[in-house]
């Protein structure tokens, strides 16, 4: 199995752990990830900036994360129709594949968001187009994507759905902590994801007890 093919694998098993740990019936549910993929680009546009009535600079930490929270709908779009990620993998390399989109940064964000809203689809090739903006490779995507789905998992684990889970811990957003934790780690070494979860909660559990 080429890398590529490999790492697309392994993100589409992630992203089906993660959906049904939120909701072991999500299949058959039929959620609106079309709906969660436009309103997650308005802010992407919003972290690099579309107003030309002032002077505004691209935050391409946050536009890179933004771009990872876009992916994981995506993802789900492509497996909602299939019992597994092996079988959904044939249907997102494809499109993979091809050629990149080319155009401006905002306005491949407008395609993304005309797939969605108007088929009801995920634009693949526009998203790579905004991945090259980006300088992201899909290593790049897929470190990332790994942080941010052990965030996701670690929100679910601490209340994220009940209610109970702070996103603010000691005056930073945890997407800005798990930045930092991920800066500090090599994605290549054995057990990054459980490395990245146990740092998530060394910074958490003394914001919980604060709290308390």
């Amino acid at each position: 199995m080429s890398e590529q093919k490999n790492l697309l694998l392994e993100i589409l098993k992630m992203q089906e752990e993660m959906n049904a740990k939120i909701d072991p019936d999500w299949r058959n549910k039929q959620y609106p990830w079309y709906r969660a993929v436009w309103t997650e680009c308005a802010e992407l546009m919003d972290h690099h900036g579309w107003k030309w009535w002032k002077k505004q600079e691209p935050n391409w930490d946050q536009v890179r994360l933004e771009l990872v929270d876009i992916w994981h709908f995506g993802m789900s779009m492509f497996l909602q129709n299939f019992a597994t990620a092996e079988d959904a993998l044939s249907h997102l390399e494809t499109p993979f594949n091809r050629p990149a989109a080319i155009s401006e940064f905002t306005t491949l964000i407008d395609r993304l968001v005309q797939s969605a809203l108007s088929y009801r689809s995920f634009s693949v090739s526009a998203f790579k187009g905004l991945l090259h903006h980006a300088g992201m490779s899909l290593e790049d995507l897929y470190k990332l994507y790994v942080g941010k789905n052990v965030l996701n998992s670690f929100r679910q684990d601490y209340g994220y759905k009940t209610g109970g889970y702070q996103k603010i811990w000691n005056g930073k957003e945890d997407n800005e902590v798990l930045m930092l934790v991920l800066s500090r780690l090599d994605h290549n070494q054995c057990g990054y994801e459980r490395r990245i979860y146990k740092e998530l909660e060394s910074a958490y559990i003394p914001v919980l007890r604060d709290k308390v």
